[in-house]
């Protein structure tokens, strides 16, 4: 997290496994400094006994994700003219 911080850099946790251990006052003291990550991934499905495509992404800026992911297809857009006129 420092380094992260230091160097300007996007910190992002692959939690697949351990990020949900801060659910438990054990193990959260050994993952010092999660609560600082740009983004933190999780595969539920792996504590939560759920199926198996139950992953998720918490991002600490929503506008992160349209930024990243979002990309506009040119044949969607609306025209005033010609074909693609409303």
């Amino acid at each position: 997290a420092d380094l992260a911080s230091e160097e300007g850099l996007h910190f992002h946790i692959d939690g697949a496994l351990g990020a949900l251990g801060m659910l438990s006052p054990e193990i959260a003291p050994l993952l010092r400094g999660i609560d600082r990550a740009d983004s933190v991934a999780f595969d539920f499905h792996k504590w939560g006994h759920v199926p198996y495509d139950a992953g998720f992404l918490l991002v600490r800026e929503g506008a992160w994700l349209k930024d990243t992911f979002a990309s506009p297809a040119a044949y969607l857009t609306r025209a005033d003219t010609g074909l693609a006129a409303g």
